[in-house]
């Protein structure tokens, strides 16, 4: 049988990259608390950087840049429509849509990837399946691509640093994602 339900997961801040720390001291802003250790700082997903006296050390990174794009993989579509959609009604809903191969959503959500990002086809180590129709999002980096959630959770298993919690179900507010599962 399938098993529907929510299911909570934890996963570690992303980590700020390189280019999301350059930046202008004067355009800092604080992330975190007087006297954090670059070790706190950089756990939190905020960048570091000592060198210039009267600035803040520990601060927020720039926001990654991402863009959408349609799934290449026709069993990775999330169901943006009904049986019978038409293209223009598709695209003003802001959906992909493609008739082939017939079995599959022919109208579905995009993805949003992080720019300068592969995209690659990997097994799922999830042993969750998302239902049709739902959107995938994640706290912290907004709608997110599915490789981007299994990497952070990857990553949350082999860490120690704090986790925060993302639940799942099926609409992302205030940070806070919501989506709905189904175990296969």
């Amino acid at each position: 049988g399938t098993y529907v339900g929510l299911i909570l997961l934890t996963v570690t801040a992303a980590r700020a990259s390189r280019c999301q720390c350059k930046m202008p001291p004067k355009e800092r802003r604080n992330c975190g608390y007087p006297g954090i250790t670059e070790v706190e700082c950089r756990k939190a997903g905020c960048c570091f950087n000592d060198s210039v006296p009267g600035m803040p050390w520990c601060f927020t990174p720039k926001p990654k840049k991402v863009r959408k794009v349609c799934p290449n993989d026709p069993h990775a579509r999330i169901n943006c429509g009904f049986p019978g959609i038409k293209a223009q009604e598709c695209e003003k809903k802001g959906c992909c849509f493609n008739t082939q191969p017939a079995g599959v959503p022919w109208c579905f959500y995009h993805r949003v990837v992080e720019e300068g990002k592969l995209l690659h086809k990997t097994p799922s180590p999830i042993p969750w399946k998302l239902l049709a129709g739902s959107v995938l999002c994640l706290s912290l980096a907004g709608c997110a691509s599915l490789a981007w959630q299994e990497a952070a959770l990857k990553g949350a298993s082999r860490t120690g640093s704090p986790p925060f919690l993302v639940w799942v179900q099926s609409f992302h507010t205030q940070g806070v994602s919501r989506e709905e599962v189904a175990k296969p």
